[in-house]
């Protein structure tokens, strides 16, 4: 009986130390995944790291170009600004173009009657000298005669008098 319980412990310490090497490889294996693992997760975190410098140096390059874009728009804005003041002087300077043409026709049609003015002042100036030495030389005459003498003279020359004053009346 001792001997059969002998063999049966010897047959069950074969079997505990069987179970013992089965899980000690086990936990070998675990270790080994573990391990794996840990060092999977240290390429993650190391790769994260680097993602999250990347992703640092993007959002600094991202908020400079914000800006950017914020300084073109002001600059698009007040490009617009000058645009609408431009077309507002283009069209003050030609409406002041409009009025300098009909300045320079209104001067042009003054000048032109100031000319023909002139030549009817002119005309006149001669008329009026003509009609002055007419009288004068009728003055000259006139001196010395009597009454009689020059109703007589002017009835001789009355032919001669209508045919000088419609001339000097209407040219």
């Amino acid at each position: 009986m001792v001997l059969t319980a002998l063999r049966f412990f010897k047959v069950q310490l074969r079997d505990l130390h069987e179970e013992l090497q089965t899980r000690a490889e086990d936990l070998r294996e675990r270790d080994a995944v573990v391990l794996r693992r840990e060092q999977e997760l240290e390429e993650v975190s190391g790769q994260l790291k680097d993602l999250q410098g990347l992703f640092d140096e993007v959002n600094g390059q991202l908020q400079h170009e914000c800006g950017r874009i914020e300084r073109l728009q002001g600059a698009v804005t007040q490009c617009a600004k000058q645009a609408k003041e431009l077309d507002s002087l283009q069209n003050m300077l030609e409406e002041s173009h409009r009025m300098l043409a009909q300045l320079r026709e209104t001067l042009e049609k003054e000048r032109a009657e100031r000319v023909r003015v002139a030549s009817l002042l002119e005309q006149e100036q001669h008329r009026t000298q003509l009609l002055l030495d007419v009288l004068k030389h009728f003055k000259e005459k006139l001196q010395g005669l009597t009454p009689q003498m020059l109703l007589s003279r002017a009835i001789a020359a009355f032919g001669d008098l209508t045919w000088l004053f419609t001339f000097l009346l209407f040219g």
